[in-house]
């Protein structure tokens, strides 16, 4: 008996799904490159109207946006509404920039009204996923987004110190759709543009440096706002205890940054995000993390816990810095106290500058307090870890033996370093899933090559031997076998015949997409001529090929399988000798459509879906003998080859089937 393998359409189905999450990483991870690498770019005087052109360059680039804008409120007493500051255009954008530029600047959004002024109201990135969306939210400039061809859109506020200082819009011809890892890169973004224009203005206006205040010093209602526009909530205020002073000294690194400070530092972590996303050993990873993140808020030890995994029962991993293997083995686990425990519980970002005044400190057993042997610690900061699901998979804890050792700025860094720590581990537990999965696939594949090759031979030998047996049993009785016996031994060859033509269907079904070829130039015209000289076709029966045909660079067995496959059901199932089959094509940018249509019966429209479906007939066998699988091969195999196959509705009789293929397979 044969076994059947594993099923390898589930296992491609997972390694889909990982391959587009690792390309949600790698947008993420872009559209962070393309902020940094415009500010590396930029002079240190840069001023906000030089800038923003080259942001919003590298940034829509980075997504494959054709055009940008920048908006900033409007000069009046209360800026209520968002005018056009700059403008970018694609040098392939279906619109020239002139146009696009009058357009952008004619409008003014109110909060609220137009893709920019939903960003500015709702304080967050805001996503327009259809040609739909884009209409109904931009009837103003629907001209030139109609021109350009644009079907979707984005746009992110530039904040700094709680003020929207503009916002970020791009647009896109093809569909762009929001995810937790892009979404969270372009908040980011937000901010740390915000905080160069911030600055910019400032040096610009001839403005002292506006201080950020603490998150104490705000009102309640403003850091609730900002706690849900950012996902950072603040530990909560510590009853009877004052503020610490800040040292007469700061700490290397820590001091309030100048503009350039602000550049270097997001370079810095633009930097980081590049190295750390290029390692895929987590190990490695997390080490680095741990070095990296001490060297850039001047923590004396710094120890990263994460899990690689989708389950919270993976193994939780440490990897530290400034910290000796002597001293990590005298220290127990950690537990889940109110104060190591908040960073793994809860979305909280805790600072204390004295971790031994704080009134939670020393209150569980049994060391009420830092264990035996436990390095000093007094200044705490302690950063969650969040997945792409948002999910909490780890925490990031920084310390220092001197108190009020980090401010708001090394919060920032280290929150900054827990995204870019978040987004490499992802990656590399996603580089290991997809190793996995691929590993699976051949396996399976494989298998599927020995179970072909059993089904080939075990199943088709005995076929073979009862045609050799009914064809011997004919030829011994000779003219004298009565009439229903003759009868019965051509049915018998008939179903044995039947029976290897549906053998050889699975098997030629079951190669669909793992047999792949080396791509070639090919004249359609002349594979369709072969195709047809194949096929043999009747006399009364005729074949058009209708108009220029198109020249690929695609695999010629993948493609000829198709056409044959096509061909041949017009040819067989048309109901008349004299069947008329046309073959045209219409060719796009990156792929062609091609159709064979014929004048035959047709199929009513109720049992077209079914077609596709393998086994599926419209006719009994003995009426039409057929397995059944040639549909079923010709979407596999458009399918596998990134196209895609449907049925067009006729008015009158015929059946017209199209498919679409690559010009240049991948």
């Amino acid at each position: 008996m044969i076994e059947a393998p594993p099923d390898p359409e589930a296992l491609q189905a997972e390694l889909a799904r990982t391959r587009a999450l690792a390309q949600a990483s790698e947008r993420a991870a872009q559209a962070s490159a393309a902020v940094g690498r415009a500010l590396a770019e930029l002079p240190a005087d840069a001023s906000e109207d030089d800038a923003l052109p080259r942001v919003l360059e590298l940034l829509a680039g980075a997504l494959g946006c054709t055009l940008a804008a920048y908006w900033t409120p409007a000069p009046g007493p209360d800026g209520a509404a968002l005018e056009c500051r700059a403008t970018w255009r694609a040098n392939d954008a279906a619109v020239p920039w002139t146009a696009w530029d009058d357009a952008s600047r004619r409008v003014l959004f109110p909060p609220g009204q137009g893709l920019p002024g939903r960003a500015w109201q709702d304080r967050a990135p805001v996503w327009l996923e259809t040609p739909e969306a884009i209409r109904g939210a931009e009837p103003a400039r629907l001209a030139a987004l109609a021109d350009a061809e644009i079907r979707s859109g984005v746009a992110l506020p530039v904040i700094a110190a709680q003020e929207v200082l503009g916002a970020i819009e791009l647009l896109a011809p093809a569909p762009m759709h929001a995810d937790a890892q892009l979404d969270g890169a372009l908040r980011a973004i937000g901010d740390h543009v915000g905080q160069l224009v911030r600055y910019a203005r400032a040096q610009a206006g001839g403005l002292a440096q506006p201080a950020e205040r603490e998150p104490a010093e705000r009102e309640p209602a403003e850091r609730e706002l900002d706690e849900r526009r950012t996902g950072v909530y603040q530990a909560a205020d510590l009853p009877g205890e004052p503020p610490a002073e800040m040292p007469a000294e700061a700490p290397p690194g820590l001091a309030v940054g100048t503009l350039d400070e602000e550049r270097e530092a997001v370079l810095r972590l633009h930097e980081i995000g590049r190295t750390l996303g290029a390692e895929l050993d987590p190990q490695a990873l997390g080490r680095s993390v741990a070095e990296l993140s001490a060297q850039l808020t001047g923590a004396q030890r710094a120890a990263l816990f994460y899990r690689i995994g989708t389950s919270s029962n993976d193994e939780l991993r440490v990897a530290t810095a400034g910290i000796s293997q002597s001293e990590l083995a005298r220290l127990p686990m950690p537990r889940a106290t109110p104060l190591l425990g908040l960073a793994f519980n809860s979305r909280e970002v805790l600072r204390v500058d004295d971790i031994t005044a704080d009134p939670r400190y020393g209150k569980n057993p049994p060391h009420h307090g830092m264990p035996t042997g436990h390095f000093p610690v007094r200044s705490y900061l302690a950063v969650p870890v969040r997945s792409r699901t948002g999910r909490v998979t780890g925490a990031l804890f920084l310390a220092h033996e001197r108190a009020a050792a980090f401010d708001t700025r090394s919060q920032r860094l280290a929150i900054g370093m827990a995204a870019h720590a978040a987004t490499a581990l992802d990656s590399a537990a996603l580089f290991a899933d997809q190793q996995r999965l691929i590993d699976e696939l051949e396996k399976t594949n494989a298998e599927l090559d020995q179970f072909a090759y059993a089904a080939s031979h075990d199943l088709r030998e005995p076929l073979r031997g009862i045609s050799n047996l009914a064809a011997w049993i004919e030829e011994d009785l000779g003219a004298s076998a009565p009439k229903k016996v003759r009868e019965h031994l051509a049915m018998l060859k008939g179903r044995a015949v039947r029976m290897d033509r549906l053998i050889r269907g699975l098997l030629e079904l079951a190669r669909v997409g793992r047999e792949r070829e080396k791509p070639e130039r090919i004249d359609v015209t002349e594979l369709l001529h072969e195709t047809i000289d194949l096929l043999s076709p009747p006399p009364a029966s005729r074949i058009l090929i209708i108009g220029a045909m198109p020249t690929l660079f695609a695999e010629r067995y993948a493609l000829q399988q198709v056409l044959l496959n096509l061909i041949a059901n017009a040819i067989q199932h048309g109901g008349k000798s004299d069947v008329v089959v046309r073959i045209t094509s219409t060719e796009r940018a990156d792929e062609v459509e091609i159709s064979v249509a014929d004048d035959g019966v047709g199929i009513p429209p109720e049992l077209q879906a079914q077609c596709w479906v393998v086994f599926q007939t419209l006719q009994p066998r003995d009426v039409v003998d057929t397995p059944g699988i040639g549909l079923a091969i010709v979407k596999k195999q458009v399918e596998a080859n990134g196209g895609h196959a449907w049925f067009v509705p006729r008015p009158k009789q015929g059946t017209d089937v199209r498919f679409t293929w690559r010009r240049r397979a991948r």
